[in-house]
C-alpha cells in the first residue's frame, strides 16, 4: 500500500514540480503573454494559487478507499493537508494583501 502511494506520488511529482517551478519563475511573463500588461498586478495572485499546487500530489483518496482499514490514516492526512493549506493561505494573504477597500480596487503589496 505504501509502495503504491509512493509510486503514484512520484509520477505526479515528475510532472507537477517542473510545471510549478516554471510558472513560479515566469509568472509575470506568463500573465502578460496570456492576457495583457493591464493584468500584470494579478501575477502575485497566480503565485499564491501556485503555492497550493504541490499539495495536489498527495493522492491518498483512491488508494485508501480500496483499503478499508486505512480510514483513520486517510482522515489524519486530510486534516494535516487542510491545516497546511489554511496556514499557507492565511500568511500568504496577510503578506500580499494591504488595501481591500481603497477606491473599490484591491491593491497588492508587490505592485
Amino acid at each position: 500500500m505504501i509502495r503504491l502511494t509512493a509510486r503514484a506520488m512520484q509520477k505526479l511529482a515528475f510532472f507537477y514540480f517542473p510545471v510549478y517551478v516554471f510558472l513560479m519563475i515566469t509568472a509575470n511573463t506568463f500573465i502578460i503573454t496570456l492576457f495583457t500588461s493591464e493584468y500584470q498586478a494579478s501575477a502575485s495572485i497566480l503565485v499564491i494559487n501556485l503555492t497550493l499546487l504541490p499539495f495536489s500530489i498527495l493522492i491518498t483518496d483512491p488508494i485508501v478507499r480500496s483499503f478499508k482499514e486505512l480510514g483513520r490514516l486517510f482522515l489524519l492526512v486530510r486534516v494535516v493537508v487542510l491545516a497546511s493549506m489554511i496556514g499557507v493561505l492565511y500568511y500568504g494573504l496577510g503578506y500580499f494583501w494591504i488595501d481591500r477597500y481603497d477606491s473599490g480596487r484591491c491593491r497588492l503589496r508587490s505592485c
